[in-house]
């Protein structure tokens, strides 16, 4: 496949959105009115503050933000042939996958149906029933024909405590297991680093999803080996397995003698493991994109980067609503920090 006109098109997308930093310049701006000002001015964006108020609705940010990502990401579809179209689809199937999540943790907290019908990226919004009694057992029967409701249906009888942890991995599973076979199939250099970028994510989610399995939800060792993703770079399943059977502190004293130590610093348990993630992630999408020549890493650094803008900006915005100082807020992005930067 020739990537130059893919490339260009992820060059000029670049530019728009990720290449200005946009969290940065929020992070920068004293007031929230004119950062959502600037907000609206590099994302093209139509959001307006409540009438008198200086509150920004994160949830409108947040929505019409999704919904620009995945329209401008959809439209590298028409790029594609063959087999690299095919990974490209698996790989936007990420964003159904984001919509089921949402629905399951509706049900499952009893909240507003009509705000979540509106968030949907992916799935139609009449998937979701206007009133009357809505259980998990009933949305699994709407994706019926799916390979997600073969799945999810073994989990109805789960409590809700847990439901939500085992949807999220089973769904993650599938994904990421579905993305590393079409990954393989794609040609040269593109399969190389998509299975190098791919892997390198795998593993960080099977650390974390180990960690929590352990210290929040207290799974059986025997149940974590079912939910590992295959696919991951540097870590096997043998060695995920073994750790899946070690306590918490035999399971941190083993991952500080991997490259993933940075997750937990000093080999102990500490806050903002995701951060930590994310950020490792930014760095090594980023430079994939940087260093990508005619092949599949451009489009597919895009995808991560523009999510995390999301997040990122989500976190300036929260940051300046509670009167955060600016230091703090810096340390919580994933875009990562740079010799002598300071905030004041």
């Amino acid at each position: 496949m020739n990537y130059a006109a893919v490339n260009t098109k992820a060059r000029a997308v670049y530019a728009k959105y990720i290449k200005q930093s946009p969290q940065l310049q929020l992070l920068g701006i004293d007031t929230s009115k004119a950062a959502l000002a600037k907000l609206n001015e590099l994302w093209k964006l139509d959001i307006e503050l409540p009438s008198g108020k200086e509150t920004i609705d994160l949830y409108e940010v947040n929505k019409q933000m999704e919904h620009k990502v995945y329209e401008e990401l959809k439209n590298f579809l028409y790029f594609f042939q063959g087999e690299e179209r095919k990974f490209y689809s698996g790989l936007l199937e990420r964003y159904k996958i984001r919509d089921i999540k949402r629905i399951f943790r509706t049900i499952v907290h009893g909240e507003n149906r009509n705000l979540l019908r509106e968030s949907l990226v992916a799935l139609n919004p009449t998937i979701i029933p206007e009133d009357g009694d809505w259980k998990a057992e009933k949305f699994i029967e709407t994706l019926k024909g799916t390979d997600y409701a073969r799945k999810l249906m073994v989990y109805t009888d789960i409590p809700d405590d847990r439901i939500l942890f085992y949807i999220e991995m089973t769904l993650d599973k599938s994904y990421y297991e579905n993305l590393i076979e079409r990954a393989k199939k794609l040609s040269g250099s593109s399969s190389k680093l998509a299975l190098s970028l791919i892997g390198h994510h795998i593993d960080l989610l099977n650390i974390t999803y180990l960690y929590r399995g352990k210290k929040t939800y207290s799974i059986l060792p025997q149940e974590m080996v079912n939910f590992l993703i295959d696919g991951g770079e540097k870590l096997s399943r043998q060695k995920l397995s073994i750790l899946a059977y070690e306590d918490i502190k035999e399971f941190l004293k083993i991952i500080a003698d991997t490259k993933f130590s940075f997750l937990f610093p000093g080999g102990r348990e500490a806050a903002n493991m995701d951060i930590r993630m994310e950020r490792d992630l930014y760095t090594k999408f980023l430079n994939a994109y940087q260093t990508s020549g005619f092949d599949i890493g451009k489009i597919l650094s895009i995808t991560l980067l523009m999510e995390l803008q999301i997040r990122d900006v989500s976190t300036v915005l929260e940051g300046k609503r509670l009167g955060i100082n600016s230091n703090i807020v810096r340390d919580l992005l994933t875009i990562p920090l740079k010799e002598g930067e300071v905030w004041q």
